[in-house]
């Protein structure tokens, strides 16, 4: 009996060991990709392509993974987190100052102000109020004769003397480069979005 429970114990040890090292395998892969990821590229992308490395690095070893982990490849959208979990162990271990360098980046790059993100857009049409409260805030009809706010809070770049010109706007027809950012607004005690002027060019 003592014979048989030791053969098998030997077995599980050396079905242990296999899977040890194809696990390593697949870390030491992975660490190579994800030293390529550009440290300009957005959390998004980065989390998507740490996702990408391992999955790649993994794909040689589905059967295994199935064997031994109970997890499926072919289902990766229900076994990729199960995967990243048991990689993730394995690649603070083969290459922690990779793994320490992405993490920083990611988190580094999700504390930034959610201003540096903001939306970038062009838009024209035609002015049809000024508004003079704390800040200038034009009013401006769209091509689908829809009207929208449009902010003054900060320098803008323009062919136009806005500083002592800018009240003869209105009913020009102009084009506003802005940029959507969020603020809060102590009149209703929420953050609220803001299209703040970038640039603003009058139409001939």
């Amino acid at each position: 009996m003592r014979r048989y429970i030791l053969i098998s114990l030997l077995l599980t040890l050396s079905l242990m060991g296999h899977s040890q090292k194809y696990l390593t395998k697949i870390a030491e892969v992975s660490c190579s990709c994800l030293e390529n990821i550009s440290d300009s590229a957005q959390p998004a992308q980065i989390n998507m392509e740490m996702g990408l490395c391992i999955i790649d690095a993994a794909m040689p070893y589905k059967k295994q993974l199935l064997k031994d982990h109970e997890i499926d490849l072919e289902l990766i959208d229900q076994y990729g987190e199960k995967l990243g979990r048991l990689v993730g162990v394995k690649l603070a271990s083969v290459c922690p100052a990779t793994l320490v360098k992405v993490t920083r980046l990611t988190q580094k790059k999700e504390q930034l102000p959610k201003e540096t993100y903001s939306d970038i857009q062009i838009v024209s049409g035609k002015i049809t109020k000024i508004g003079q409260d704390q800040f200038v805030v034009f009013s401006l009809k769209d091509e689908m004769n829809k009207v929208s706010k449009y902010y003054w809070l900060e320098g803008i770049e323009s062919d136009f003397d806005m500083v002592s010109g800018y009240a003869d706007l209105l009913d020009k027809e102009v084009s506003i480069t802005y940029e959507t950012m969020e603020f809060f607004d102590p009149n209703i005690e929420v953050y609220r979005q803001f299209k703040v002027i970038k640039e603003l060019s009058v139409q001939e």
